[in-house]
């Protein structure tokens, strides 16, 4: 069940709640969405796959 937490989404709204609110350091929120904006596709795919091997396999 861990592979279904939506890190990437978390990081992409926490880092946009932390620009919104003014944050002392800034460049931690952008890097938190980027990170997040970059490993979303990953995360999707991982979960399409995972979807997808446990379909084949009750096949």
């Amino acid at each position: 069940m861990g592979a279904f937490l939506p890190i990437p989404i978390l990081a992409i709204v926490l880092g946009i709640v932390a620009l919104a609110r003014g944050t002392a350091l800034p460049g931690r929120a952008t890097v938190g969405i980027a990170f997040g904006a970059t490993f979303l596709p990953v995360w999707c795919g991982f979960i399409a796959i995972c979807i997808w091997s446990y379909n084949v396999n009750l096949l």
